[in-house]
């Protein structure tokens, strides 16, 4: 996910799905997903357990006291993880590689969010 304007480079980078942020709506995808990994800070604990399957894992990389308190206090199969560290560029082209040799697993969307 992105903006509008940022779209066709979401598909240029491969992705099978490239929806705007700002006026998709990710029920109504009737899909549910493995692994949600906001980038932005625009899903709420509740939206992303929503998305989830069971046993499936809700990332936000811009958390507050709300996803903090969810990922101590693991209430349900539909799991919160926070995790805080430096922005590397070696991770990215990492995860870039596991992407490209096909490494990945079905069900994974990734919202990257922003301008």
């Amino acid at each position: 996910m992105a903006s509008a304007g940022n779209l066709a480079l979401l598909r240029e980078l491969g992705a099978e799905t490239a929806l705007d942020y700002r006026t998709a709506e990710l029920a109504a995808l009737g899909q549910s997903f493995d692994v949600v990994l906001d980038t932005f800070g625009a899903l709420s604990v509740r939206q992303a357990r929503a998305l989830l399957r069971p046993g499936g894992v809700f990332v936000p990389l811009n958390f507050g006291l709300r996803e903090i308190v969810a990922a101590l206090w693991p209430c349900s199969r539909r799991r919160v993880k926070i995790h805080v560290n430096a922005d590397r560029a070696e991770d990215l082209e990492a995860l870039q590689r596991l992407w490209a040799e096909g490494r990945h697993k079905r069900g994974v969307v990734v919202l990257c969010m922003g301008g």
